[in-house]
């Protein structure tokens, strides 16, 4: 339990940062900057960067020259006093782990609302994709199907990407990762040029792996449920990938063309309501949070180098910091075996803090 909380802590650190920052986001950082954020807020969360403690402590020491003292040889029995967190290898070659009964219960209760979060979270995407594929049919237009190859094309995308419509839905849907499923509405070619717009936007999340880092978001909130923070970074993650894909169409529309695509975001949001889904990008999932893509996407303007470059020393600084929240990170107490105190006081050496390689 120790090290998921040192993986929430550093992850936790990002978003924080994140939060912070994004009233200026809009004017001095890009869409694609703030959704790197998230995504390495996401890295944090789900690595575990906290297990090699130890070896970035030696690294460290490497680095500074610095010589990193072991308390003890393998050759001497011991005990070890406050033993509430121990992992015991005796000479028979087994192993046993030493926790306090709390220590067990939080465990189990954390597990058990995982499990809960992984059957329920798929069971409900099971659900909508197999209602949202009986009730679209594969695209036959030859002339709507090339011309979706050409847009597919300029995007440079290499996979294979399924074609599909349907009467149920109001805006464009993108489902899967390796095999992606575009779902576009019957009603599809009533927008003439709007159209391309919409074509572009799936086909951008398709190359940007959206899907997949929505599935990985899905994760971290299974993993973190009681961090309140990771259900912000999914709110985030789904509006944000949303910016970054208007953000790369819109960069070098005029200011009318610009105007013309928000009206068409929001004609989308109008007409799908409050949609709700888990793993699918739909290109306007109501009016939540229209305003602030619009916002950005009427300022938006080419970024200047210097704030480039001060926007990856910043990302690498706030990355350094959620790394730090590794070192928070006690590991298991590890030992070959132990020999504890008689009855009749003896001299027996007490080591309360060392880290022990059963391997030598």
């Amino acid at each position: 339990m120790g090290m998921i909380a040192t993986m929430s802590v550093s992850g936790s650190i990002i978003i924080l940062f994140y939060i912070l920052l994004k009233p200026l986001s809009v004017r001095y950082f890009s869409a694609k900057w703030t959704y790197g954020m998230l995504k390495t807020a996401m890295v944090f969360y789900l690595f575990p960067f906290p297990y090699w403690k130890s070896y970035y402590i030696d690294f460290f020491c490497f680095l500074f020259k610095k010589e990193r003292k072991i308390p003890m040889s393998s050759d001497v029995p011991f005990y070890v006093s406050n033993a509430d967190k121990l992992i015991e290898y005796y000479p028979d070659g087994s192993v046993h782990i030493i926790a306090s009964t709390t220590t067990w219960i939080i465990l189990g209760i954390w597990i058990f609302i995982t499990l809960c979060f992984f059957i329920f979270g798929l069971r409900h995407y099971g659900i909508q994709k197999k209602m949202l594929l009986l009730s679209s049919i594969a695209m036959a237009d030859l002339r709507e199907l090339t011309f979706t190859n050409e847009i597919k094309q300029k995007q440079h995308i290499l996979r294979k990407v399924l074609l599909k419509e349907s009467k149920y839905v109001k805006s464009p849907v993108t489902m899967g990762i390796i095999n992606p499923i575009i779902v576009v509405p019957e009603s599809i070619q009533m927008y003439g040029w709007e159209k391309e717009l919409a074509y572009t936007h799936e086909f951008i999340h398709i190359k940007h792996w959206d899907t997949l880092f929505k599935a990985l978001c899905f994760v971290v909130v299974a993993l973190h449920w009681y961090n309140p923070l990771v259900y912000y970074l999914w709110k985030e993650i789904e509006t944000t990938s949303e910016m970054a894909c208007d953000e790369t169409i819109a960069v070098n529309m005029e200011k009318e063309q610009r105007i013309q695509y928000g009206n068409m975001i929001i004609d989308m949001a109008e007409a799908v309501g409050c949609q709700k889904d888990s793993f699918m990008i739909s290109f306007s999932k109501g009016k939540g949070r229209i305003e602030e893509r619009i916002i950005r996407l009427l300022k938006l303007k080419r970024q200047r180098r210097v704030f480039k470059l001060l926007s990856v020393c910043l990302w690498f600084f706030i990355g350094f910091l959620g790394y730090l929240a590794v070192f928070f990170y006690s590991a298991p107490q590890q030992v070959r075996y132990m020999t504890y105190p008689s009855e009749i006081k003896e001299n027996v050496p007490v080591y309360n803090d060392f880290r022990f390689d059963p391997d030598i």
